[in-house]
């Protein structure tokens, strides 16, 4: 039973109601059949349009219905596997793509209650455009709305890990690499702006508090940040101690030692911040606990460094 109506807007992108366009065309040829269907071909339609081709496809969409039902759903892509299941859908071949592609659209433009996983997916590459231009800035703030949307998931779905939240992700995207990304990214930021040491610092407790099962080098890398920008901001004890903690929980992770001590040396020239990278350093020489000859001459090259200068 078809589900478009005589004065429903015509499916085809005209903008004459469906009675006076196309109604007695036997099939509609929307896109060239050798044409892949883009985002960009569907945003500029209008709204009745895509919801009139829709309802062509055999898609009883109602309104009310989705602005009620969207917040059962995390990508476009589920919201049209429902679709699929739920109505007889006659698109076929390329046009398939319209579907979930339609809900996209219709997602963001029907409702404001959150980014479906695909928007999040492209404001995360948009950050690594803005990041290619040396927008820095610009990829931080963008970056930090998407994990503002992230934490609002972890705490609904209940997630303990970024490889929990990783698996439901609807995206081609590793978010651990994106992770470390933005972490550095308002690290770079707060030596030029301390401001965004804040920002490093509320980010970081962020993650810890609300994924603390993921992987050792995701706590360490961002255990670490926190405590870095902690000593930039000159609250060097409270730094100290964060780096203390990590360092206790592990003990033969040279690296972590290595950049505790490195955030001294890049404070200033002074050479009381260079005793303390040195002491730093040579703390890391005395655990019993990096046996690695590699870490061991790293560790005596950075101590002759701060020596020599």
């Amino acid at each position: 039973m078809a589900v478009l109506g005589r004065n429903d807007t015509c499916p085809c992108g005209s903008g004459e109601k469906y009675k006076k366009c196309c109604i007695d065309k036997e099939k509609l040829n929307f896109e060239d059949p050798k044409k892949s269907i883009y985002l960009e071909d569907i945003k500029k339609l209008d709204t009745h349009t895509i919801i009139s081709r829709l309802k062509y496809y055999r898609i009883d969409f109602n309104f009310d219905e989705f602005i009620e039902n969207i917040d059962n759903y995390y990508s476009a892509a589920n919201l049209s596997d429902d679709w699929y299941q739920k109505y007889q859908i006659t698109a076929d071949g390329r046009e398939e793509d319209f579907i979930w592609m339609a809900a996209w659209v219709l997602w963001n433009r029907l409702t404001d209650s959150k980014d479906c996983d695909e928007e999040l997916d492209e404001k995360i590459e948009e950050g690594y455009n803005m990041l290619s231009k040396n927008n820095q800035e610009e990829a931080s703030s963008i970056w930090l709305d998407v994990w503002e949307d992230f934490k609002n998931r972890i705490e609904k779905e209940g997630h303990n890990s970024l490889e929990e939240l990783n698996r439901v992700f609807e995206s081609d995207l590793f978010l651990s690499n994106w992770i470390t990304d933005l972490e550095m990214n308002l690290h770079d930021l707060g030596l030029k702006n301390k401001d965004y040491f804040k920002k490093q610092i509320k980010f970081c407790r962020d993650f810890l508090n609300l994924l603390p099962e993921s992987k050792d080098y995701l706590i360490q890398s961002i255990s670490k940040g926190e405590a870095a920008a902690y000593i930039h901001l000159g609250e060097t004890e409270k730094g100290d101690i964060k780096f203390e903690r990590i360092l206790k929980k592990y003990p033969n992770w040279t690296w972590g030692y290595i950049y505790w001590g490195d955030q001294y040396v890049l404070l200033d020239d002074s050479a009381s911040n260079k005793r303390k990278a040195e002491q730093i350093y040579k703390l890391a020489l005395q655990n019993g606990d990096i046996k690695k000859m590699e870490d061991i001459d790293i560790l005596k090259d950075r101590v002759k460094e701060v020596a020599n200068h």
